[in-house]
């Protein structure tokens, strides 16, 4: 575990909210872990797996109607970055509606990779100016 994944962890510790750390290929098993059913999500759209089976399988609806939404416990989405010292989460909203499964439920579980987690604030927005600056073309 480097520096960086340590200060994470106790950031996150210090703030009441627990860290598994597994492989991409254990996704499924975590999740089945962590997932408080009835649960909805946002399928991940990059390595974290290689289809939304694991989400599927935990139980996740991915699809979500509204009725869905409003009886759900668990919301499972993927952050865009982690911030270390803060024990923060960068989660971008998409048109498939990221932000609702996570906000109106009463337990969130997120996945981050662990190289996308900055140690501070200041490499975070700087890793942040660097991806909005590639998707407007800049």
């Amino acid at each position: 575990m480097t520096e960086t994944d340590a200060t994470f962890e106790a950031s996150l510790d210090e703030l009441g909210v627990s860290v598994t750390r597994t492989a991409a290929s254990e996704v499924g098993a975590a999740l089945d872990e962590a997932v408080r059913e009835p649960a909805v999500g946002v399928a991940p759209e990059d390595e974290f797996t290689e289809t939304s089976l694991p989400f599927t399988e935990a139980g996740v609806e991915l699809d979500p109607t509204p009725a869905a939404l409003d009886e759900a416990r668990t919301g499972v989405s993927t952050a865009d970055l982690g911030v270390a010292d803060y024990g923060s989460l960068v989660l971008t909203q998409t048109d498939r509606g990221s932000e609702l499964v996570t906000l109106f439920v009463e337990h969130h579980v997120v996945l981050v990779h662990e190289a996308d987690i900055a140690p501070d604030m200041d490499t975070a927005v700087e890793t942040l100016e660097a991806t909005l600056n590639r998707t407007r073309g800049a």
